[in-house]
């Protein structure tokens, strides 16, 4: 315990000391320090079966991408004007009226405007406006003036409908996808796979062991996602842009237990400049209700980018003896 503590303290004179240099704090550090480690493991696996697969699926294959790989998608403007539907408060335009004046010896100029509160049945309201301006009569002549009957409001605006987010609201839905190479296999019965994903700009490459001493002949690619959504009213959106050089997924959901076999030399080899990009802004929702019961974000945005991706999946059901006892 007490060579632990003096081992850590000098550590720590080290490090100051360092630190401390131009101070001269220490002229001499020795640090001394020994470790005997013996490790001994002896292991031995001994693996039997026996197995009777009802098929089998081989593959061989290759898939070489030269050059750049771009997906995009762009919305934008998008208005979802709310139905008003039945109920509520509509407004309605009274007109006006053209008033033609007769000739007169006097002259009397005409420049008013009256208002009033107007309530009818049904809940009609609303405020009625009754102007007469630059009107008047002029001796010797004729003149004319119009009259502005104003607007009412019809209805009760009590019943004014309101729209359920849940069931309404629509969805603005924007998504771009670029891959290199992309390879998906599934099968039921015992799989063997041996396959290559190149991808790169512009070269050359011969033996796929011997690419990473060849890059200084190859350029990188360019694999890019861009999806950008703007301007929306009344509605909810989900953006996704996604960037992958290599792409592959096995899945084997073996249909007996003696098929649950996956035997698979897989190479990626990825030279390239990988980006995704989702932009989202100006999104208004109004006269909706209820939006915490949608299901969905009001606004997702997701960039994923990915040099190479490998997903392997072996299902085995249940029963099967891999003895071979019976």
């Amino acid at each position: 315990m007490n060579r632990s503590r003096l081992l850590s303290a000098s550590a720590l004179g080290a490090v100051a000391g360092l630190l401390a240099a131009p101070a001269m704090a220490f002229t001499e550090v020795e640090w001394k320090w020994h470790l005997d480690a013996w490790t001994d493991i002896d292991q031995e696996i001994d693996i039997y079966t026996f197995l009777d697969p009802s098929g089998i699926v081989a593959l061989e294959n290759l898939q070489v991408q030269i050059g750049d790989v771009t997906a995009e998608s762009y919305v934008s403007g998008v208005d979802n004007n709310r139905p008003e539907g039945e109920g509520g408060q509509i407004e309605v335009d009274l007109g006006s009226l053209e008033l033609e004046l007769e000739a007169s010896s006097v002259g009397i100029a005409i420049d008013t405007e009256a208002t009033a509160t107007y309530t009818g049945p049904q809940g009609a309201t609303g405020n009625l406006t009754v102007g007469v301006a630059g009107g008047g009569i002029n001796p010797g002549g004729t003149d004319s003036a119009s009259v502005d009957l104003g607007t009412i409001l019809i209805g009760d605006p009590a019943e004014a409908l309101v729209l359920d987010a849940a069931l309404e609201l629509p969805e603005v839905v924007s998504s771009a996808t670029a891959v290199g190479n992309a390879s998906s296999i599934q099968s039921e019965v015992k799989t063997d796979i041996h396959e290559a994903q190149v991808l790169f700009g512009t070269g050359e490459v011969g033996d796929l062991s011997g690419a990473l001493a060849s890059l200084s002949f190859l350029t990188p690619a360019q694999v890019s996602a861009t999806s950008q959504v703007n301007d929306i009213l009344n509605a909810t959106v989900d953006s996704s842009a996604t960037a992958v050089g290599n792409l592959k997924s096995v899945e084997v959901a073996a249909a007996t237990a003696d098929d649950a076999i996956l035997i698979a030399d897989v190479k990626q080899f990825s030279y390239a400049d990988v980006s995704a990009l989702s932009n989202v802004y100006d999104v208004s929702i109004n006269n909706y209700d209820n939006l915490a019961a949608i299901d969905r974000p009001i606004v997702s945005s997701v960039a994923t980018a990915i040099g190479n991706n490998l997903s392997v999946t072996v299902t085995s059901p249940l029963g099967g003896d891999p003895f071979g006892d019976d």
